[in-house]
């Protein structure tokens, strides 16, 4: 009774979640996304997610190794952005062809770190997330780079006063 969604990678390792093809059950109970990109064997989900209660999106992260060989080891990293309460991508309700990007994957000596929203609102920053991380594909540092901060412009809950009780009271 889940609703599942498909994960597609284009070649500059950006990651998009079309609309489901898979028939919805008529009581559903959640979501889930098989991890199953040809070009990503062994991908696995990484660390618990991350939520951001304010917009209802989730930070989803999985590692993918690196190859077989215990002698080279290694990893990337994938990072999508979802909406909570379906699994699909978010999107503006005003946009007649959206998007769907979710994210990205990208290489990195060590994984990323959790989420910061910056004081006041306006910016998410993810620790180790850079322009000097490595990308999945040809060019795909950039691109899935640029990938992961779109989808992230979503979950920046721009900070607003939540009582006014203590000003009125002064």
């Amino acid at each position: 009774q889940l609703v599942v969604q498909k994960i597609t990678q284009a070649s500059n390792a950006v990651r998009s979640i079309g609309p489901s093809s898979e028939p919805v059950p008529a009581n559903p109970r959640g979501w889930r996304i098989r991890m199953d990109i040809a070009s990503e064997a062994g991908e696995r989900a990484f660390d618990s997610p991350f939520p951001f209660y304010g917009p209802n999106i989730v930070l989803l992260r999985s590692i993918i190794p690196k190859g077989v060989d215990p002698c080279d080891p290694g990893a990337r990293y994938g990072l999508m952005v979802v909406n909570a309460a379906t699994g699909a991508a978010v999107v503006d309700p005003q946009d007649t062809s959206p998007s769907r990007v979710v994210g990205g994957v990208l290489a990195s000596e060590t994984p990323p770190g959790d989420p910061v929203v910056i004081r006041g609102g306006g910016q998410v920053l993810i620790p180790g997330l850079d322009a000097n991380n490595g990308g999945g594909g040809g060019g795909g540092a950039s691109a899935a780079l640029a990938a992961i901060n779109q989808s992230l412009m979503a979950a920046d809950d721009v900070w607003h006063r939540g009582a006014w009780r203590e000003i009125l009271n002064q």
